[in-house]
């Protein structure tokens, strides 16, 4: 259970990464089409790399409660398919919506049923988790508000403590592991 926990982490630091160097300047930049374009490889394998962190955080999720699970596993079906058309056709109003509003929603969702069904989880899980429920949905909110500045914002925040809270995840699971 710890590896999920740690690979889920280690995935969404690369996709992280890749959302800040390579995707950004076709999500954001004043020519998205033409740097897509240029740079079509690097943008494919980037949501490639995003799908497995939706991947990774459903396996996550269902460490802890199956109820969270299907939350963040119906973020993933929309987030896939989303990404699938961010690659195939670029980015859209519409694209954006579906994963920052509803994928994204779903996944905070899905943490916060676990974090309200888990009271067993340390202060520390909770805390954290309870600061990425916050941001997740202010990520939601400016996705369905199209406010780009407050998109970017709760994206800077989310992303690191949600891998924060992973590790911490990890650690938990290795620790319950000790005490069997």
């Amino acid at each position: 259970m710890m590896k999920i926990a740690y690979t889920c982490a280690a995935v969404h630091a690369v996709a992280t990464l890749l959302m800040v160097t390579v995707l950004a300047p076709g999500l954001t930049g004043a020519d998205r089409l033409g740097y897509i374009a240029s740079h079509r490889a690097a943008w494919t394998a980037s949501w490639l790399v995003w799908q497995c962190a939706a991947i990774t955080l459903v396996a996550l999720y269902a460490v802890f409660s199956r109820y969270a699970a299907i939350l963040g596993a119906i973020g993933a079906a929309i987030d896939i398919t989303s990404e699938w058309h961010y690659i195939l056709d670029g980015p859209s109003r519409a694209l954006d919506i579906a994963i920052g509003g509803f994928a994204n929603g779903f996944y905070t969702l899905g943490l916060l049923v676990l974090l309200a069904t888990r009271r067993d989880l340390p202060r520390s899980l909770q805390r954290v988790g309870a600061v990425v429920v916050v941001v997740g949905f202010a990520l939601s909110i400016g996705s369905f508000a199209g406010n780009q500045a407050m998109e970017i914002a709760a994206t800077a925040i989310l992303f690191p403590m949600f891998i924060v809270w992973a590790i911490l995840a990890g650690n938990e699971c290795r620790a319950k592991s000790r005490h069997q």
